[in-house]
């Protein structure tokens, strides 16, 4: 009763703030290709969502709860007033390329055989802070590539409009760790 309770009042706030300021589609789609003894495998992914252009402040008063049984199954409808606002700001533009052999931009590539080396190109708009993982399809391992292992941080901390060339010591020349070259 009370997960039911809990599921229909954050459906009624996801709904509310649907109906004021509407929703954003978005779509993501990977291929992996996959190559094993001369045998070649590709999988498609595709992942679909909806996020809501806005944001639930505070609950105003009790939320109202109505609670029945409808042909065996137990229905929770709840009417619930609060406060919200618009999320106004645009998505972070990120610059993010996988580099392969080279640590020029022009080297990008989303193909790579045994014994081809990685960099990864980034530039953000914003400070902030960077994690990159590796997730080997093999053995279904994933690794920790970013921060470097060295530096005892959780995140790599990124100045704004600065490009960065990582996994290369030669061009990342101002990190007080070792780099990590995978």
């Amino acid at each position: 009763m009370d997960e039911g309770k809990r599921t229909a009042l954050e459906r009624a706030k996801i709904q509310a703030l649907s109906d004021a300021f509407g929703t954003i589609v978005s779509q993501s789609n990977s291929t992996i290709v996959k190559s094993d003894n001369g045998k070649s495998d590709v999988d498609f992914l595709s992942l679909g969502g909806s996020d809501v252009k806005g944001e639930w402040i505070e609950t105003v008063g009790e939320p109202k709860f109505n609670i029945f049984y409808d042909k065996g199954m137990l229905v929770v409808n709840v009417s619930v007033e609060g406060k919200a606002r618009a999320i106004t700001t645009s998505g972070i533009d990120l610059n993010v390329k996988v580099l392969r052999n080279g640590t020029d931009i022009k080297y990008e590539s989303d193909e790579f055989h045994d014994g081809d080396d990685l960099y990864l190109y980034f530039k953000s708009p914003v400070n902030g802070y960077l994690a990159a993982y590796l997730l080997d399809e093999s053995t279904q391992e994933v690794f920790c590539l970013l921060p470097y292992r060295s530096s005892g941080e959780p995140a790599y901390k990124i100045t704004h409009d600065k490009p960065y060339i990582f996994f290369s010591a030669e061009k990342d020349k101002e990190s007080q760790c070792e780099v990590d070259e995978p």
